[in-house]
């Protein structure tokens, strides 16, 4: 009886656990009008690092977002990283509150995956993918 159960409830945790690691159906969309410009850095929180600003950190930083999915990072307005990304709708969870349907953004050399979502028309907010799930805000330049 004891070896059944067992059995069974590790049969029970494989299935929950193979659930768990399906946490992305993912398929490309076409990038939000928004998205698409200047944005300066004012904030990243969550995490182990907790609020960081550019006052805090002593530097600025911008990222732009081109219509040929063309993206650049700025520091001290110097270039320190050119690359390409895309949006995807992606399905995320359980490891987050709730499984749910999120607009990603994903640079191609690099292995986060990033939530967007916008507050107004001039705030952008990326929460990363992960388990603690920072996020960083920026606002639109004008």
């Amino acid at each position: 009886m004891t070896t059944r159960l067992f059995f069974a409830l590790s049969f029970l945790a494989l299935i929950i656990w193979s659930h768990g690691c399906q946490n992305s159906t993912e398929s490309i969309v076409q990038q939000p009008q928004g998205l698409i410009g200047s944005w300066g850095w004012v904030e990243s929180g969550g995490g182990e690092l907790g609020l960081r600003t550019p006052e805090s950190e002593g530097y600025t930083e911008n990222w732009r977002f081109d219509p040929d999915s063309t993206f650049y990072e700025y520091r001290n307005d110097t270039l320190v990283y050119q690359g390409t990304y895309e949006i995807r709708q992606d399905r995320v969870g359980p490891w987050m509150l709730d499984t749910a349907d999120v607009l990603a953004i994903r640079f191609y050399d690099r292995y986060w995956q990033w939530a967007v979502r916008f507050s107004g028309k001039d705030t952008l907010i990326l929460t990363l993918l992960a388990f603690d799930a920072g996020y960083s805000k920026f606002v639109r330049k004008k």
